[in-house]
């Protein structure tokens, strides 16, 4: 490779260990002294010519050594570049000892990770960026026709040394390069502790124990770094062994593979140039007029230089974040499809990256209340520093519109400049079309011709609901994969809150399943990182206090603030006065049932602008909100395209308009606006509303207890509910409710929580979506008895719903008389009402089912069906059986959990304590009530509630298992690992002790010692 004399250009190295130095120094001759104090630093001859590479020695492992390192090299040496170098343990199967990685990301986990004995894992980690063109440099190694030469020299020069391990298994013949993410952390040959850096970044490489703390520091210096890593074992169990049997010839093939790769790339011109790049900028931060150097950037650079514009034009949290901010992305999901090689259902979410690995063209519908509009940069920024089949991955976003034959095509639409250079077999383009044309024949035939035509991988984004015809035979024609957009993963959000919010692990899944809650109940489809401007402290005030009127209102002004930005009008209104004309256009749509056309919104519109003497062109007020996605238009009418904004304006219009209010939150309507009636709640209800609720519900309650009367079917003496009443039955069930609590109240983190957590939401959504697509039973075949019974079990439905709404929403905003009368009738609406459920599902004939299914006839032609052997009769038969009490047991059990997860949810708000003190009560299952209801309100007082209310319960042990399950439940998805915890695991125990699972009074006294110790320790740590 011909030389090129450079000036002034330095490459910092360090090295953690000395026996990695000798190596080093073997492929990088010493060439003079340049130690500072009593760290040893030397300058190494380089194969160009006015090239300085200078190595730092760390005096330890680890990344504070390591971070002292390269403090002292930008200090002294001023580099260009930084390499961290060494060895490393592979983390991917897809690694081999005499292996080399280059990170294009560095995931620290060292600082905050912790191992317990048993291997349990929680972390904390901080994320950086490696440059895109250093990331490419590495990568041309392996692909550009120029450098395949060079790239084969170094693997024949691996493989010579590759002899002296012969006689080691699974160790290749030559080494092979990859590029991914280096994990820093704890050495550990632990397989848990490798599972949970897979769950973190299922891409890991490797782990090694210096980058983070360098990393750390050269980002804040802004100075280019990369990890250079030989692998030396494989991070398991039998990396002493390897050591012990090679005599450390492993580690010492691993280094000088390292070494050796980086000898080769201080040779190419593409890392010089980002070399140079850097050393321009420090001239001109030292003041100097004229800077020697100005390099162009390369295609690598321009892209990430246009993408990082983009983002912060077009992106508010990318733009309050640092160069290397992670952004979430969300997942996709396959439409009607079915896996041709395993026969599976593709219903379950992958990463939108993925996609492009399982077809060459793919189709992403989003929803038209998706707000992010960086959603196709954003996918840009996530692939620029990727590999497809080993190349360089060129991401390029095209407008829709921009795409119109005969001649502007996807190849146009890249900038001139970068057309030629992104064709070179290097690299893989990747363009990602924003909204095509489907209701254009023309256009549409055109693309199709582009995508048939053009060597690159595509993705195409749409909201175009309207058009869904044409998407689907374009889908079909051109043999386009079809996605749909799923949810931003609750895994996902909770580790962005652990990156951007610097929370722990637990709180971040707290808040993530908080803000999960509050997406789904108010159809905001929002971004996690929408929230990233926020203070830590002031997401988490807004989400502990259930103030989620206001956290939806950040939503609202983010995306008005949007509308100002692009407002072209002059004189520019502000977000306030376009807040005030969309409040006044959502009551218009509510007093003319949803019929505002182009017509009356233009009527609307004018009204406004004269009436406060705004000199603003119609066209131009009203375009922001079009253009902007916040307004669409849909046979010929005008809706909002933003669920929540429309139910926030509505709330904010009702509280200014008192007696519209009273008519539209009329709790007999059948379409009843819950969302609305939340906001508007919080934000401060109109008292003739809040009795318009009260009356509603106390004629439910009194209609149902005149054809209901008499005490819950939980109290009845001697009632035998199901087919495992029994405390002998109920015991098994019991022991791992025991099991799940003593889990729970453990210290050490389990490891694979949030992934099961992930899977339980998955599921649920799943379950959620089959059953909301199915269509109910006609209420004409009902007899009229059932029907009455459906009848009042709505209306304590509704009432039990808008009673808990009521109180937990409007928590400050009503009076404390009134707060009382909605919480007294929460708790007797949750008392009748789960009571009559219950009872409607206590008709279900189980016996008649069991006697059914377990018959020798219906067995065998279940095994028959199935395909299963016939000496398998027995075993099938007892999983049925079982199958047939848990069905039983979850169909009885159901009624008063939905019950005290409802109330939890919606009224758990701590402000409420002194009213559940004050109530009073009837009879024991009300104090049942009262008291779990109160543990999520202050969990010390619940404790001590539900304690006295046990002490009084005489009835059905099944309330127990419900009761158990319900704490339980809570303590996993809100309150894990808080002090919280403890109260709600001792009161869980508590009750299931007469089960004789659970010693019940010396046991559960010392349990209650140590909750308040926990308390104290738990309530120390925290401030």
């Amino acid at each position: 490779m011909a030389s090129t004399a450079l000036t002034d250009l330095t490459v910092a190295v360090l090295i953690a260990l000395p026996e990695e130095y000798e190596v080093f120094q073997e492929v990088f001759p010493y060439k003079k002294d340049v130690s500072v104090d009593r760290w040893m630093c030397l300058e190494h001859k380089t194969p160009r010519s006015g090239l300085r590479l200078v190595s730092v020695l760390a005096e330890q492992m680890g990344s504070q050594s390591a971070s002292t390192s390269a403090d002292l090299a930008i200090q002294n040496f001023a580099p260009d570049l930084v390499v961290v170098l060494g060895i490393a343990g592979g983390v991917s199967s897809d690694l081999a000892v005499g292996d080399v990685c280059i990170s294009n990301e560095v995931i620290d986990v060292l600082h905050n990770a912790k191992v317990s004995e048993k291997g349990k894992v929680s972390f904390h980690p901080d994320f950086y960026n490696v440059d895109a063109e250093v990331v490419a440099s590495f990568a041309f190694l392996r692909t550009h026709p120029m450098l395949r030469g060079s790239y084969n020299e170094w693997q024949s020069a691996g493989a010579k040394d590759v002899g002296l391990l012969s006689s080691e298994g699974g160790i290749p013949s030559k080494p092979t390069l990859h590029i991914g993410p280096i994990a820093c952390g704890p050495v550990s040959a632990s397989a848990a502790f490798n599972r949970r850096l897979k769950e973190l970044h299922r891409k890991v490489t490797a782990i090694e124990t210096e980058s983070g703390g360098v990393f750390q520091k050269v980002s804040i210096a802004k100075i280019p770094a990369v990890a250079i890593r030989g692998i030396s074992d494989l991070a398991d169990s039998d990396k002493t062994k390897l050591e012990l049997r090679t005599k450390g010839a492993a580690r010492r093939l691993a280094m000088l593979n390292a070494s050796r790769l980086l000898h080769l790339q201080v040779q190419d011109s593409r890392l010089l140039t980002v070399m140079e790049r850097h050393a321009a900028g420090r001239g001109d931060q030292e003041g100097e007029l004229f800077s020697a150097r100005q390099p162009s950037l390369t295609v690598v650079g321009e892209l990430q230089q246009e993408i990082s514009e983009r983002l912060r034009e077009l992106s508010p949290e990318f733009r309050a974040r640092p160069d290397g901010f992670y952004l979430p992305v969300p997942r996709a999901v396959r439409v009607g499809y079915a896996d041709e090689l395993g026969g599976q259902s593709g219903n379950e979410p992958i990463n939108i990256l993925d996609c492009l690995l399982a077809s060459e063209h793919t189709l992403l519908r989003l929803p038209r209340t998706f707000p992010n509009q960086a959603l196709g940069w954003s996918l840009a920024h996530s692939l620029l520093r990727q590999q497809i089949d080993g190349k360089v991955v060129l991401p390029f976003v095209v407008k829709g519109t921009a795409i119109r034959p005969p001649k502007f095509g996807l190849v146009a639409s890249i900038p001139e400049k970068l057309r030629g250079p992104s064709s070179e077999p290097e690299f893989i383009r990747v363009f990602i079309i924003e909204e095509p044309q489907f209701n254009s024949a023309s256009r549409m035939k055109f693309l199709a011709a582009e995508l048939e035509s053009i060597a690159a991988k595509v993705i195409i984004l749409t909201k175009a609901e309207d058009s869904a015809a044409a998407i689907d035979e374009f889908t079909r024609e051109n043999n386009v994969a079809d996605f749909g957009l799923a949810p931003v993963s609750f895994a996902e959000t909770a580790l962005f809150l652990e990156r951007a919010f610097d929370m722990t692990p637990r709180e971040a899944e707290v808040v993530a399943i908080r803000l999960d809650d509050t997406f789904r109940k108010f159809r905001l489809d929002a971004h996690p990182t929408y929230f990233a401007g926020l203070q830590e402290e002031t997401l988490a005030a807004l989400i502990n206090a259930n103030k989620r009127a206001e956290l939806i209102q950040l939503a609202v002004d983010g995306l008005l603030s949007l509308i100002v930005a692009a407002d072209r009008s002059k004189p520019n209104l502000s977000r306030t006065t376009r807040e005030r004309f969309l409040r006044r256009l959502v009551l218009d749509m509510i007093n003319d049932d949803h019929k505002v056309d182009d017509e009356k919104l233009s009527k609307l519109t004018a009204d406004f602008l004269r009436e406060y003497a705004f000199d603003v062109p119609q066209t131009e007020f009203l375009s922001p909100f079009f253009q902007n996605g916040l307004l669409y238009q849909s046979s010929g009418r005008i809706y909002f395209t933003h669920p929540y904004l429309e139910s926030y304006l509505l709330a904010e219009a009702l509280r200014e308009h008192p007696k519209i209010a009273r008519t539209y939150f009329d709790p007999a309507t059948s379409s009843f606006n819950f969302y609305a009636f939340d906001l508007y709640c919080e934000l401060g209800p109109d008292s003739a509303v809040i009795r318009q609720v009260q009356e509603y519900a106390n004629s439910a309650l009194e209609r149902a207890n005149r054809i209901y009367a008499g005490p819950h079917v939980y109290a009845e003496k001697g009632r035998k509910l199901t087919a495992l009443s029994s405390v002998r039955q109920l015991s098994s069930l019991s022991a791992g409710l025991v099991s799940t609590a003593e889990k729970l109240e453990r210290k050490e983190t389990d490891d694979n929580v949030r992934a099961e957590k992930q899977r339980m939401l998955d599921a649920k959504r799943h379950v959620r979506s089959e059953v909301r697509s199915r269509d109910p039973a006609a209420a004409a075949s009902l007899p009229d008895g059932v029907k009455t019974e459906f009848e009042i079990l709505d209306g304590l439905s509704r009432a039990l719903l808008l009673s808990s709404i009521g109180v937990g929403s409007g928590s400050e905003a009503l009076d404390a008389c009134t707060k009382k009368q909605l919480a007294k009738i929460v708790v007797q609406a949750g008392c009748k009402f789960s009571d009559i459920w219950t009872r409607n599902r206590l008709r279900i004939d189980f016996a008649k089912i069991r006697e059914d299914m377990l018959s020798d006839k219906e067995i065998w032609h279940y095994i028959k069906e199935v395909g299963a052997e016939a000496n398998e009769f027995d075993t099938i038969k007892a999983n049925l059986e079982i199958f047939l009490h848990s069905a039983e047991l979850n169909a009885i059990l159901e009624p008063m959990g939905r019950v005290l997860g409802t109330i939890s949810s919606s009224a758990g708000v701590k402000v409420l304590a002194p009213i559940l003190d004050s109530l009073s009560l009837d009879n024991p299952m009300e104090h049942l009530m009262r008291a779990a209801w109160m543990l999520d309100v202050d969990a010390a007082r619940g404790n001590d509630l539900l304690k006295s209310a046990l002490a009084d319960y005489k009835g059905s042990h099944l309330l127990r298992i419900v009761l158990a399950s319900h704490l339980l439940w809570r303590v996993f998805w809100h309150h894990y690992k808080t002090v919280r915890a403890n109260y709600f695991v001792v009161s869980a125990k508590r009750a299931l002790a007469p089960l004789g699972l659970v010693p019940a009074a010396k046991r559960l006294k010392e349990l209650e010692r140590g909750v308040e110790s926990r308390t104290i320790e738990g309530e120390a740590e925290e401030k």
